[in-house]
């Protein structure tokens, strides 16, 4: 495996790289926050947590957030999101209220900082072709009037580049692998390569792609043998009217042309569970002899 050319391949929506840049290096963390929220004043970032993990007790749901900063009158969380989640507006609700888990007994609710909880996403979440949403509660009955809560969402997409408000574009682009020229751009990128000669980021690093290669080989080999299997089911019905073996035949053939190249204790497993047949018989079929494993 080419691990030097897996690393050069990875980005800022790398997990890991991700939230080294954002945790150490405070001015591009700003710079992001900024970037996303750009109507707002951002006040001087004072703390800066990786994983900060917020819970209400043991046992409710913990949350670890990859990047939290704090303001004299503001919290930021920051999330960078490659996978879908079931709802992403349930996602951000329980983000955004255990953001107001900390405050101490006796303060007044007026003390609250403002929330804003930036989600950056490598893909579209709300599926309506938009860079970047942004909510606010609102009042039904007064849309215009906002129901000053101090709470806001900001989902950033990789979608429609050309779309995005020119504060926010170089992110967009940045989600969507297509990296600009500009000033911050270049300062992310460097930012980048000097976390990916750190040895533990670099260590890590090698270890996630590790990880997500067995996995891949893995699905493969679990792929290809259901598929195996499917093909000899789907043979077998047949060979009750072509007769048995053709019918075995066919199937081999059609789970063949699903990319099946060798067998293993896995195959048999499956052919077994799925026709009911016995080791042996799976073993015949697949041309294993007996004692290969």
């Amino acid at each position: 495996m080419a691990y030097n050319k897996i690393l050069e391949e990875q980005d800022i929506t790398n997990d890991i790289l991700f939230k080294e840049v954002m945790t150490k290096r405070k001015d591009i963390c700003k710079e992001f926050i900024a970037r996303c929220v750009p109507d707002l004043k951002i006040e001087e970032i004072k703390i800066i947590e990786r994983e900060k993990e917020i819970s209400v007790g043991t046992d409710h749901r913990k949350l670890r957030i990859d990047a939290y900063a704090r303001g004299n009158n503001q919290i930021y969380a920051i999330e960078m999101m490659t996978y879908r989640v079931k709802s992403i507006e349930k996602y951000a609700r329980y983000h955004q209220t255990m953001l107001d888990a900390d405050l101490e007994v006796g303060r007044d609710f007026s003390e609250l900082k403002d929330s804003i909880l930036i989600i950056l996403c490598t893909f579209d979440p709300l599926g309506l072709g938009s860079p970047v949403y942004t909510l606010e509660t609102t009042i039904k009955e007064h849309k215009h009037r906002r129901f000053a809560d101090g709470r806001r969402i900001v989902i950033v997409t990789p979608k429609g580049i050309d779309k995005a408000p020119i504060e926010t574009k170089p992110i967009v682009q940045l989600l969507a692998k297509k990296p600009g020229n500009d000033i911050f751009t270049k300062e992310v990128q460097g930012a980048l390569k000097t976390a990916k000669i750190e040895p533990d980021v670099r260590r890590f690093l090698m270890d996630q792609a590790l990880r997500d290669q067995l996995m891949k080989e893995e699905a493969q080999r679990i792929g290809l043998a259901e598929g195996l299997a499917e093909g000899l089911e789907q043979g077998m019905k047949q060979g009750v009217e072509k007769g048995l073996q053709q019918g075995i035949e066919q199937g081999v053939e059609q789970g063949l042309a699903k990319g099946i190249e060798q067998s293993n204790l896995q195959h048999v497993q499956l052919l077994v569970e799925k026709l009911g047949i016995t080791k042996q018989e799976a073993m015949a079929i697949l041309n294993i002899e007996e004692g290969s494993f």
